[in-house]
């Protein structure tokens, strides 16, 4: 018995320091709330959420045993619980809000207060379905479909963008196409190979009008690139959302011919023209 007492260590009251997991040089200070990983310092901290895309806050709705639940548990619950029902209100007060009548009804107000004759057709209507012009904080933001010709021999490039707002330049507009999120990778590619190291004023926009109602003006309009969005539909007819056609103005290359013009003077030609009518004697 004396010889086990004697090989016998006593637990330490004190608990071992953790490294940090991220560094592995110094001592922990912190401790994740989700991932529960160990670090010492912000910059540790932060890395660990940007390696392992940790959002650093605790699993509210994570499960937590009898033993373990305690008063800091039942006050994270009622918290949780009181959170869930503040969202579902403000969700419902949004979807109230965007009542399709009442949005059609704000949008024509909005549209008339500017000038603009806006119609808008029935709910089963494909371009009704594709418009998502809206009105927020005193702006109007634009649906419009982009005819965008590029070289002679490709076919125009045709986009529906959204959220083109009014008091911004038609060239502006343009230019920031390249950056829309609903891009692809071809589509990037022909409006970043269009616009490499052009101005707005490169370009020639027209504004096409819907054929349906020829009783206006022609079925075009010529646009400036410096006049906003909101002078360019001002006292115009507009059906749904408007469609802009871009052209470049870029002077056309003029083609070699396939045979050579030789010129020749005119003594040279009255000589030959000569010789020509002795032989012929």
């Amino acid at each position: 018995m004396n010889a086990i007492l004697e090989h016998y260590t006593p637990p330490s009251s004190k608990i071992s320091e953790r490294i940090c997991e991220m560094c592995t040089e110094n001592a922990s200070k912190y401790r994740c709330p989700r991932c529960e990983m160990a670090t010492c310092s912000l910059p540790c901290t932060v890395k660990h959420k940007e390696i392992h895309g940790c959002s650093g806050q605790r699993n509210r709705a994570a499960f937590i045993s009898r033993v373990s639940f305690d008063d800091a548990s039942l006050s994270s619950d009622i918290a949780f619980l009181e959170d869930a029902a503040r969202r579902t209100v403000l969700a419902k007060d949004r979807l109230r809000s965007v009542d399709p009548l009442v949005h059609k009804g704000v949008l024509v107000e909005e549209a008339n207060r500017r000038q603009v004759d806006l119609r808008l057709l029935a709910e089963w209507f494909p371009k009704r379905k594709e418009n998502r012009s809206y009105y927020r904080g005193r702006n109007m933001f634009w649906t419009i479909r982009w005819i965008i010709h590029l070289e002679e021999d490709q076919k125009p490039l045709e986009l529906l963008i959204h959220g083109a707002k009014d008091q911004r330049t038609i060239g502006d507009i343009f230019q920031g196409l390249s950056v829309d999120r609903t891009l692809n990778v071809v589509q990037k590619e022909q409006l970043e190979g269009l616009l490499a190291g052009k101005k707005a004023d490169a370009f020639s926009f027209t504004l096409l009008l819907d054929p349906a109602h020829r009783h206006q003006t022609g079925l075009t309009v010529a646009l400036s690139a410096s006049l906003t969005l909101r002078g360019c539909l001002a006292r115009k007819l507009i059906v749904e959302y408007p469609t802009v056609s871009v052209r470049s103005n870029a002077p056309v290359p003029q083609t070699k011919p396939d045979f050579d013009i030789v010129l020749q003077d005119r003594t040279t030609r009255d000589d030959e023209d000569s010789r020509s009518a002795k032989c012929s004697q």
